[in-house]
C-alpha cells in the first residue's frame, strides 16, 4: 500500500506533496507516543487527518469508515470516482441510480454501477434498520434506484465528500505529479489525487493533512501510464506478450476486478 500525504498546500500547483512507500520508508518510530513520521510527514497523536480512497464497490473506503468509528481520528472520507459516478451522485443528493451509460475508463476496477459494499454503510447510517436497507435494495434491484432519507443524507454529508475524474484529467493528474515529484501513480490513486484538489477548491480545507490511498501499481497500467507522462508513447509503446492476459489498457496484468483470480498477479 502507498500513501500520499499533503501537509498543507495545494496539490498539484507546486506544493509539499510526501509520497510514502510501506514497504520501503516505513514508520518513524523514535518520535516518542506523541508523534509519528510517515514520508517525511509529522502527525502528532490524535490529530485529525482526511482520507482519500479511489473507489467503485465502496470497499477500501467503507474499511476507513470503520476505523473512524473504531476511534482513529478521521475527519473526511474523501470518495473518489471515476466517470462512472454513481457513488458521487449519491453522496451529493441521497439518491443512487445506477440508469445510466456505463463507461469503460482507463481505471477499469473503479467501472461498477451497483457498489455492494454500500448496502453496509446504509445498515449503519439507518440506525441498523435492515427492514429499510433491505427495501432500498429491493428498489434498486426492480427499478435500478433508490433515494435515502434526510436523516442519512445528513449523515452522509457530514462524513464524506464525493466528486469524479474523467479519464482527461485522471491522465493530467498522473503527468503533473510525475513531473512535480518524480512519482508515478497509476490510474486509479490519480483518481483520489485529482478529486482531493477539487476537495480543497471546493472546501478550502487546505490546513487538514491528508491520506490518499493508493490501491493499484502503475506496472498494471503501462500504456495509460507512459501516455499520460508522456504522448510519444501513444503510438511508439510496445506491451510485453509474456502473458495472454494484457488487457485493453496494454496492461501486461489485467487490472479488471472480475480476472484478478485467473490472472497471474
Amino acid at each position: 500500500l502507498n500513501v500520499c500525504f499533503n501537509p498543507n498546500e495545494e496539490l498539484l500547483e507546486g506544493n509539499t506533496f510526501v509520497v510514502f512507500d510501506t514497504e520501503t520508508t516505513g514508520f518513524n518510530p523514535g518520535l516518542g507516543d506523541s508523534m509519528i513520521e510517515i514520508g517525511g510527514v509529522k502527525i502528532k497523536n490524535g490529530e485529525v487527518v482526511n482520507v482519500t480512497v479511489p473507489t467503485g464497490n465502496f470497499g477500501n473506503i467503507l474499511a476507513g469508515y470503520y476505523a473512524k468509528k473504531m476511534g482513529l481520528p478521521v475527519g473526511k472520507l474523501i470518495c473518489a470516482s471515476n466517470q462512472n459516478n454513481v457513488l458521487t451522485d449519491f453522496i451529493q443528493t441521497g439518491t443512487y441510480d445506477r440508469n445510466r451509460k456505463f463507461e469503460t475508463t482507463i481505471s477499469p476496477s473503479m467501472d461498477i454501477l451497483i457498489s455492494s459494499n454500500l448496502e453496509r454503510l446504509l445498515y449503519h447510517m439507518s440506525g441498523g434498520d435492515d427492514a429499510l436497507v433491505a427495501d432500498l435494495m429491493k428498489k434498486l434491484n426492480t427499478e435500478g434506484a433508490y433515494e435515502v432519507n434526510d436523516a442519512i443524507k445528513a449523515k452522509l454529508n457530514e462524513t464524506f465528500y464525493a466528486a469524479y475524474c474523467d479519464d482527461k484529467f485522471t491522465m493530467r493528474t498522473i503527468s503533473d505529479v510525475e513531473r512535480n515529484y518524480s512519482y508515478v501513480m497509476d490510474t486509479h490513486t490519480a483518481v483520489a489525487a485529482g478529486v482531493y484538489a477539487k476537495y480543497k477548491a471546493d472546501t478550502n480545507d487546505t490546513d487538514t493533512k491528508t491520506v490518499i490511498a493508493s490501491t493499484a501499481s502503475p506496472y498494471k497500467f503501462t500504456k495509460d501510464v507512459l501516455c499520460s507522462i508522456d504522448e510519444k508513447y501513444k503510438d511508439n509503446i510496445t506491451i510485453s506478450k509474456k502473458t495472454s492476459h494484457a488487457d485493453a489498457h496494454g496492461s501486461v496484468v489485467c487490472g479488471h476486478r472480475s480476472c484478478r483470480r485467473t490472472c497471474p498477479a
